[in-house]
């Protein structure tokens, strides 16, 4: 709230307009100051009520039993084998990457299925303390990590394994500090 003073009545208007509480027009008159003082108190916000820790444990604990519970990550994918469905576990998966409009999952022994999913829908699927996405191709389990060498100044060549069908596996470089931090925590 906003009392305004000035030597311009052609304000007044304006003023009122943003929800002043008054306008006083100097010289400013006793009278007027304190009738423009009572009136900023009855807008004035009551006194907040006293802080009560019992209600507020209370209130804490309902938000806890209210929240939804966390969606838990994969932990295994089920893949086409022919005319066979195979289930794939999570520890089992090296690194997913796509090639040709399709996404692949390679296992740590050397197999690579499809799956239905893109590598976006995959990141959010996967625990990121284990998956890493390490450009737009590639997302990789930490352990299928087998070397890492300074390629350019601000980039960064992963050879995995088993070896990538791109050799050349490299840290996309506004991911390169994220990267590490990822492989130092």
């Amino acid at each position: 709230p906003v009392i305004f003073t000035t030597a311009y009545d052609q304000y007044a208007l304006q003023a009122f307009k943003v929800n002043s509480v008054d306008y006083l027009l100097k010289p400013i008159d006793e009278a007027d100051l304190i009738t423009a003082l009572a009136k900023l108190r009855t807008r004035l916000p009551a006194a907040a009520p006293a802080f009560d820790p019992a209600l507020l444990a209370q209130l804490m604990q309902q938000m806890q039993q209210t929240a939804p519970a966390a969606v838990p990550y994969k932990t295994q994918f089920v893949v086409r084998v022919g005319e066979h469905l195979k289930v794939v576990p999570v520890d089992q998966i090296a690194y997913f990457f796509s090639l040709e409009k399709a996404t692949f999952l390679q296992t740590i022994e050397g197999r690579k299925f499809v799956v239905d999913y893109t590598m976006d829908q995959l990141e959010t699927l996967l625990d990121p303390r284990r998956f890493f996405r390490l450009n737009r191709a590639y997302l990789a389990q930490q352990s299928a990590i087998q070397d890492i060498i300074h390629y350019t100044t601000s980039r960064l060549q992963t050879v995995l394994k088993p070896l990538a069908p791109d050799t050349q596996v490299l840290v996309s470089r506004e991911k390169v500090n994220v990267f590490k931090s990822w492989l130092d925590r």
